[in-house]
């Protein structure tokens, strides 16, 4: 008896494994139908796609272009739009602004008038439905050209006493910039890039690149540095007489002055008493008369360039006139 229960149960049980596995069999071509069906009819999606902005009208420059992409509202069956989407790498819709009017500032380009090329670049099965936004907005401006000055980026590594006493670059201290007019009329000066200076020499320098904006040449300068040492001297110095008292019979005392300078040693080596006029006011002399002084202030009338300071002793001398 009990091996007649344990047969029925076996074949009970391999039964119910059976009609398991059919049953999964089944839902598995069911599914695979309704997703083939689904994927042979019509579907719609949205693909976002980049936009280049192409054939710029001669003599302008695009500034700016907020929109760099575009969503397509596209219509297909289910497969061309899974291979659009997953295997098709999106290409840039290239948009030539030769069409648009040669104007300074935004203008407004309708998407409406995209649709062909759209539809190329989606391929033949596909329809495009809509085009997102509905206007693309650029801003144009002139080309020009304009003359700016250079302004010198750089740190100092000198020795003791030293200081940069002159520089000078083989492009006079300006630089040609090409570009959008709207740029180049905010623009008052270029940047090197930074670079030090540690001795006398000819040191190769970038321009810092402008966004837009091109330099004429290759963007380098040379910049000559001169390094000097700061030093002292004194010259004696005679005083001069103003031109309306040279017929008059005056005394000074004393006739001569010292005067005492710092600034570049290779400048003062090259400085002579002759280089230096030290006179007086006439004018001062009558008044002076007058009051009973007879001691009248100098003044230092000429004296050369890149002279960091100067100072006359006495400033003040005794005169006597002779009447």
């Amino acid at each position: 008896m009990s091996n007649g229960s344990d047969k029925l149960q076996e074949w009970i049980a391999s039964r119910s494994k059976n009609d398991w596995r059919a049953l999964f069999v089944c839902i598995l071509i069911s599914a695979s139908i309704w997703v083939l069906r689904s994927l042979t009819e019509d579907a719609t999606d949205t693909f976002t796609v980049p936009v280049v902005f192409i054939d710029t009208p001669a003599g302008f420059d695009l500034v700016s272009s907020p929109e760099t992409t575009i969503d397509l509202e596209v219509t297909s069956t289910g497969f061309g739009l899974l291979g659009q989407r997953y295997f098709k790498r999106e290409k840039p819709l290239e948009i030539s602004l030769s069409d648009l009017p040669e104007i300074d500032g935004q203008q407004a380009i309708a998407t409406n008038g995209l649709y062909n090329r759209a539809r190329k670049l989606t391929g033949a099965d596909r329809d495009v439905l809509s085009i997102a936004p509905d206007s693309l907005f650029v801003t144009m401006s002139k080309r020009a050209r304009k003359e700016v000055p250079i302004v010198y980026v750089n740190t100092e590594n000198l020795g003791t006493g030293e200081f940069v006493y002159r520089t000078s670059d083989n492009a006079n201290g300006k630089v040609f910039v090409s570009g959008a007019k709207q740029y180049l009329d905010t623009l008052a000066a270029v940047y090197t890039s930074p670079f030090e200076i540690t001795e006398t020499a000819t040191y190769q320098v970038s321009l810092t690149p402008l966004s837009g904006l091109t330099f004429e040449g290759n963007g380098q300068i040379e910049v000559k540095v001169v390094v000097d040492k700061m030093a002292e001297a004194s010259f004696t110095v005679p005083i001069a007489i103003p031109r309306t008292l040279q017929s008059s019979s005056i005394t000074l005392v004393p006739n001569e002055v010292i005067v005492s300078v710092s600034g570049a040693q290779s400048k003062l080596d090259e400085l002579k008493p002759d280089f230096f006029t030290v006179t007086f006011d006439a004018e001062d002399l009558e008044s002076l008369i007058s009051a009973g002084i007879n001691k009248v202030p100098l003044r230092i009338e000429r004296q050369p360039e890149d002279i960091s300071s100067v100072l006359m002793s006495p400033g003040r001398i005794e005169f006597f006139m002779q009447r």
